[in-house]
């Protein structure tokens, strides 16, 4: 028997306006987000720190592949169809992908992170942009490590632009809300090192070992990594580049020390 499909047609329906609500994070480091495309979607469903609570589609969405792939994971789930004009609105790019999902993310606490010997934590101090803190997290994912921590002043995790540019990778990883008390308080108590990445580091990123348990700090984009942190750190490193070019960009520097981490420890097990 073909399911049947709830049906919403005006803006001014109650569920659409609660949805809204969600889409402009008026709860700020809400676990209820909005993700949008068949990408994200599928990301979410195979994630083991979300769940999709409702499904919002145009019909001719209805008739793709590509929802016909997400269709049996999607049978316990309610499924609305809407008006082009009504996703749209849902919808945070320009030409949206017929598909928008509410989802619910369970964010972790750090004492909820399994330590062990080749634990490896990112954390972000005080990133503003939000394609930088998504191409973060989604390298952290990459690249193995088990957590990223969300300082301060860090931009939301779950702003659209983020998520997008976490291609998915957010699903794949813990995101840890704390302050500077309770990370450090962490990294003392497992005897976690951490290291800091600064264009005023003396030392090179190949000089580090990476082979053991460590955080990785990564800073904002015009003041770096904050003083409490580079005082609470092991060490500090950067990353050498040609006098051509002044600096790099956060996200393109994390992802560089990540590979690095990630090659070191591939390295050693071979």
């Amino acid at each position: 028997m073909e399911e049947r499909y709830k049906v919403i047609t005006s803006l001014s329906n109650t569920v659409i306006k609660e949805t809204l609500k969600i889409k402009k994070r008026l709860y700020k480091r809400s676990k209820t987000l909005l993700i949008e495309g068949p990408h994200l979607i599928e990301s979410a469903i195979f994630s083991p720190f979300a769940q999709i609570r409702r499904i919002f589609l145009v019909e001719t969405f209805m008739a793709t592949v590509k929802f016909k792939k997400l269709l049996p994971f999607l049978s316990d789930i309610e499924k609305i169809l809407v008006t082009s004009d009504v996703l749209y609105t849902l919808a945070d790019t320009e030409s949206p992908q017929g598909i928008v999902a509410v989802v619910n993310y369970d964010s972790k606490k750090l004492e909820e992170l399994e330590v062990n010997s080749d634990f490896l934590v990112v954390l972000c101090d005080g990133i503003q942009d939000p394609g930088n803190l998504g191409t973060i997290i989604r390298a952290s994912a990459a690249y193995d490590a088990k957590a990223v921590v969300v300082l301060p002043n860090t931009c939301d995790p779950f702003n659209p632009k983020t998520l997008r540019s976490t291609a998915g990778g957010i699903f794949q990883i813990p995101i840890v809300f704390a302050d500077y008390e309770q990370i450090l308080s962490f990294l003392h108590t497992y005897h976690i090192p951490l290291f800091v990445a600064t264009v005023g580091a003396e030392k090179l990123i190949f000089e580090i070992d990476f082979t053991h348990s460590l955080a990785v700090a990564f800073g904002n984009e015009v003041r770096g990594v904050n003083r409490i942190l580079q005082r609470a750190s092991l060490d500090a490193f950067k990353i050498p580049i040609s006098e051509r070019i002044e600096s790099l960009n956060v996200a393109m520097a994390a992802s560089i020390c990540l590979y690095e981490i990630y090659r070191q420890r591939y390295a050693n097990k071979t």
